[in-house]
């Protein structure tokens, strides 16, 4: 059976996260409140206030990555199995709303993608520690 332990790596990890998500909150909400607000005009400039978000968005990608490397051979496995679950899953249920607009269905707002991703990994993951338990 696989125990799930607090180490250092795993510690660390969660604490990047949790400080990344808490950027990616605030410059969103900075972002978004500055678009509405400000009256900028100019569309360079607000479509680099639009962009601002993806800065933490990126930072968090190289969180993980790291992350990864500090995991053995079994975890890496997992998680190899949570992210193609993610990828299938989130391509399947995309592609099944796509053809569902087509019958009059609203358009999906591609922002929600991304986190339909994140979610569907943390559901492959809960799988994957029950396959290997």
């Amino acid at each position: 059976m696989i125990m799930e332990t607090m180490c250092e790596p795993n510690k660390t990890y969660r604490r990047q996260m949790l400080i990344w998500a808490i950027t990616y909150c605030v410059v969103t909400y900075g972002s978004v409140y500055t678009l509405k607000n400000a009256g900028i005009e100019h569309f360079g400039l607000r479509t680099l206030i639009a962009l601002l978000p993806m800065l933490p968005i990126a930072w968090v990608g190289i969180i993980i990555m790291r992350f990864i490397r500090s995991l053995d051979e079994l975890q890496r496995k997992m998680q190899f199995e949570a992210v193609v679950f993610s990828a299938v899953m989130t391509g399947l249920l995309t592609g099944a709303y796509g053809f569902m607009e087509g019958v009059g269905y609203p358009e999906l707002d591609t922002v929600w993608v991304l986190p339909m991703l994140m979610v569907l990994w943390v559901v492959g993951q809960a799988l994957a520690r029950k396959r290997y338990q």
